[in-house]
């Protein structure tokens, strides 16, 4: 499952081809990872530079806590930024 500011709560594959749909192409500078002994989680910070089919840009700083199960296998996606700019922009599409 990937929870999302823009997109809402959807499964993995439903959430990717949305945002491919509405991406021309984006790039990832990754920033930081970071782990949490206590739990099953990872925490990713990168800025997200994103083109969207109009050709329309935005970037952001993005937090992507990622939650695994007892398989090491990912069971949720929780993105956290700030969707001001990117809203308007996706709304436009």
């Amino acid at each position: 499952m990937v929870d999302s500011p823009l997109y809402g709560i959807k499964k993995a594959d439903e959430f990717y081809r949305e945002l491919n749909n509405d991406t021309s192409n984006s790039e990832l500078h990754l920033k930081g990872i970071f782990e949490d002994n206590e739990s099953n989680n990872l925490a990713l910070y990168f800025t997200y530079k994103w083109t969207l089919k109009n050709n329309q840009k935005v970037e952001f700083d993005v937090v992507d806590i990622i939650e695994f199960d007892n398989q090491n296998k990912i069971s949720k996606l929780k993105i956290i930024y700030d969707t001001v700019t990117a809203r308007k922009l996706v709304e436009q599409l």
